[in-house]
């Protein structure tokens, strides 16, 4: 969209893109030698994040309630965790910690969750086998409509192989 002046000179205009698209378009554009091969392509609504939810990447959808129950986990987080998303609706991703979990870094990565910021953590936690996993966990804030409210939270999990 654009003002005009009376010389037909352009005096403002407004753009309007899909930022999606566009991440998805840099992400295939920087492929090739050398090059970086991740940009995280990070959705700020709720519709937006159960479009992506098929992704390759392990993701978790909470809502913004005390505890952050489960709403949703996609196929990569079942893979990685070995629970079925029946058996974790409704629960807190509390249940992949244990014994060897950094109370004090999930302490600070839940304060800023709670503060509707996105927030990032490496931590100890453990599979439903009880298997240990160190796991590089992302937090992003979600709404679910138009006024940007934060409803629900989007978690990226990463498994890190340390040599």
């Amino acid at each position: 969209q654009a003002n005009f002046n009376e010389r037909h000179q352009m005096t403002r205009a407004w753009l309007m893109f899909d930022v999606m698209g566009l991440m998805h378009q840099l992400q295939q554009a920087q492929r090739g030698p050398n090059m970086v091969t991740e940009v995280p392509i990070v959705p700020n609504t709720i519709q937006m994040a159960r479009a992506a939810i098929q992704s390759e990447t392990a993701t978790v959808i909470t809502r913004k309630a005390p505890g952050f129950p489960i709403v949703h986990v996609n196929d990569s987080w079942v893979r990685l965790c070995g629970y079925s998303l029946e058996e974790v609706k409704g629960n807190t991703l509390g249940m992949l910690q244990g014994p060897e979990t950094d109370a004090s870094e999930v302490d600070c990565f839940m304060r800023q969750v709670r503060n509707d910021e996105p927030s990032a953590m490496t931590v100890i936690n453990y599979k439903k086998s009880g298997e240990r996993f160190t796991n590089f966990v992302r937090a992003y804030p979600l709404s679910s409509d138009d006024s940007g409210s934060v409803t629900h939270m989007l978690a990226v999990l990463r498994e890190l192989k340390l040599q």
